[in-house]
């Protein structure tokens, strides 16, 4: 039996319009590196912190991508990336991400891929990769963790969560189809609508423009409920045991 759920997190670093930093990476260096089991999850989680943010350069990425699934591909269960998208008032996990059409909006170094990028350099991929995680299981599961611990700053509204299928078509959906592209090549490209959660065990995480120290607080506490509820429903479909209660 696995002795632990393995999550690697990432997240971006600053562009235009931002400010100084990217809370998408601020949230990631406020996670704990462990999180205990629960009942409903009988194993703990680890936590695998990416070192450094993703810069928001086309290239960078695609030069990472490779690297990243060298280094944690065989260690990582869950891979998940976060994303800051200006104007989004939610935080959404994203069930979809494309190939084509980043010719359109510039890197933070001015920098578009060519408009036949994605037909040559992922010629042998689909137009639209999905994630084989359940996604509505583990938006239940988030959504029921968030009701039943709630945010302890009130005084900061509600939290609001959803599931979308628009990452934004800029950085984070280009990261977001690069990964999913680098597990599907690398497992053997499946075919035939298979489902299976281990093939494409990605998901992104959108979060909303926030920079004060309550709401980062606040983003820790969303972001580690949707950590807990994807290891829910990865231990669920792994038949994980709980704990015995044999002496």
């Amino acid at each position: 039996m696995a002795k632990h759920v393995s999550i690697l997190v990432t997240g971006f670093g600053p562009y235009d319009g931002v400010g100084s930093g990217n809370l998408s990476y601020s949230i990631v260096t406020t996670l704990p590196k462990f999180l205990p089991a629960t009942s409903r999850c009988p194993i703990p989680v680890r936590v695998v912190i990416h070192p450094y943010d993703i810069p928001v350069i086309y290239n960078e990425v695609r030069s990472l991508v490779p690297r990243l699934y060298d280094a944690y591909g065989h260690e990582a269960d869950i891979w998940l990336h976060f994303g800051m998208r200006p104007g989004q008032d939610s935080y959404s996990i994203e069930r979809v991400s494309r190939r084509d059409g980043y010719h359109e909006t510039e890197d933070i170094t001015g920098h578009t891929l060519p408009k036949n990028d994605g037909e040559s350099f992922f010629r042998d991929c689909p137009k639209s990769l999905y994630t084989t995680l359940d996604i509505d299981d583990v938006f239940a599961r988030w959504r029921s963790k968030l009701l039943d611990a709630p945010e302890v700053s009130p005084e900061l509204g509600a939290v609001r969560i959803r599931k979308s299928s628009d990452p934004g078509h800029f950085i984070c959906d280009f990261l977001y189809y690069s990964v999913l592209a680098e597990h599907w090549r690398r497992k053997g490209r499946p075919i035939g609508g298979s489902r299976l959660p281990e093939l494409l065990p990605v998901m992104f995480l959108n979060v909303p423009t926030e920079n004060t120290v309550e709401q980062l607080r606040r983003a820790r506490h969303v972001t580690i409920c949707l950590m807990q509820a994807l290891a829910e429903n990865w231990t669920a479909i792994h038949s994980v045991p709980g704990p015995s209660t044999r002496p």
